[in-house]
């Protein structure tokens, strides 16, 4: 069953996507192809439970190559905090928990890049965002 206050659920989402940005230091399209199975348990923090690392799958690549892969480890526990909560009361609200992505929309698909850019600039106080290829230059 979808929930009835999308409009707050996906506030709810979109700022701990912000949290998980800045907690694990990723980059807008990083962040956007993270699923849930990403996180996993670090012996040396076990405090973390199930989110002590982060399994990056869509790093940066340099030029002509594939995207990197890296494990990122935590150490914010508040970001933890977040991220545990949004998966376990948050996102199953969306109704969709065979998705394997962890950040859902309303309509049951995964948040695309340029929601994550437009988020940012909103966040940022910015009132437009430049495009992440073209678009005006030296303006």
């Amino acid at each position: 069953m979808r929930a009835k206050r999308s409009g707050a659920l996906a506030a709810y989402r979109d700022a701990t996507l912000f949290k998980v940005i800045y907690g694990w230091g990723l980059r807008r399209t990083e962040t956007s192809k993270l699923d849930v199975v990403d996180f996993g348990p670090n012996s040396k923090a076990p405090q973390f439970g199930q989110y002590g690392t982060l399994n990056v799958r869509y790093g940066k690549a340099k030029k002509g190559q594939r995207p990197r892969r890296w494990d990122v480890l935590s150490v914010m526990d508040w970001a933890v905090e977040a991220v545990a909560d949004y998966v376990d009361n948050i996102r199953p609200r969306f109704g969709c928990e065979d998705h394997p992505a962890l950040w859902v929309t309303e309509r049951g698909g995964r948040v695309m890049q340029v929601r994550v850019l437009r988020f940012l600039a909103r966040r940022l106080g910015l009132r437009s965002y430049a495009p992440a290829h073209g678009g005006p230059r030296g303006a």
